[in-house]
């Protein structure tokens, strides 16, 4: 599943939302579902990925990569985050600090934030 070249417009879809999800890609997939979403060729410039809190370097998953912040800006993604919905869970999206992260590249990852009324 590739996502076309010559479309121009953005897309949006769910992604590292849950730990359940987290845990249930890597089960499938052998990968954390950001890196699965790059290996079927969909994460690029025109990509939004709604929530993005379960990066591999978040701190409930115990998980052994950081990679995916990285593969992120690497890719143009914009992450579009929803504070409201989960500080209600007591979920919190983890730093962006990148300083114990490898590399990024020179552009830095777009991101946003939606602040909703529920």
């Amino acid at each position: 599943m590739t996502m076309p070249r010559n479309a121009t417009c953005p897309y949006q879809i769910h992604a590292a939302q849950s730990v359940n999800e987290f845990i249930e890609m890597i089960r499938r997939h052998g990968c954390t579902p950001i890196r699965w979403m790059d290996e079927i060729g969909i994460l690029d410039e025109r990509s939004i990925i709604g929530h993005g809190i379960f990066l591999d370097h978040h701190p409930w998953l115990h998980w052994s990569t950081r990679d995916d912040l990285a593969l992120l800006a690497e890719r143009g993604v914009t992450v579009a985050h929803c504070p409201t919905v989960f500080m209600r869970r007591g979920i919190a999206l983890n730093t962006f600090d990148i300083s114990s992260m490898p590399p990024l590249s020179a552009a830095p990852m777009p991101s946003g934030a939606t602040i909703s009324a529920d």
